[in-house]
């Protein structure tokens, strides 16, 4: 490619750029899940039946916080797909989030459906 070619290629793609970039951040900062933002308490329940107090703290961002008795559990990320809620965690765990009024009923049903985390605000 000669020098020309480049400049103008450039020139061109620094502008589409940027505003993918500007887009990108916009919407990073939006507060899309401030309607759920709030510290939520309630319990798991393991696949074999045993319980464990849980704590669960929401932000405006979707990034929440699990604690139960003190200790950090896991912290994760909320997503909107298709209509519906989904977690991740960054203890691997990923599934399901149902929310009504001040409720949240997480559900690990992508990886081993082994618990449900039923909490209220």
């Amino acid at each position: 490619m000669n020098r020309r070619a480049f400049i103008f290629t450039g020139l061109i793609a620094l502008p589409i750029l940027a505003a993918g970039c500007q887009t990108t951040q916009d919407a990073a900062s939006a507060p899309g899940f401030a309607d759920l933002a709030g510290t939520y308490t309630g319990t798991q329940v393991r696949r074999d039946g045993s319980t464990r107090p849980m704590r669960i703290t929401v932000a405006a961002d979707g990034s929440y916080t699990w604690v139960s008795n003190g200790e950090t559990i896991t912290d994760g990320r909320l997503s909107r797909s298709g209509g519906g809620l989904r977690y991740t965690n960054t203890a691997g765990s990923r599934g399901t989030v149902a929310a009504s009024q001040n409720q949240l009923v997480f559900q690990n049903t992508f990886t081993g459906n082994n618990y449900t985390v039923t909490v209220t605000r």
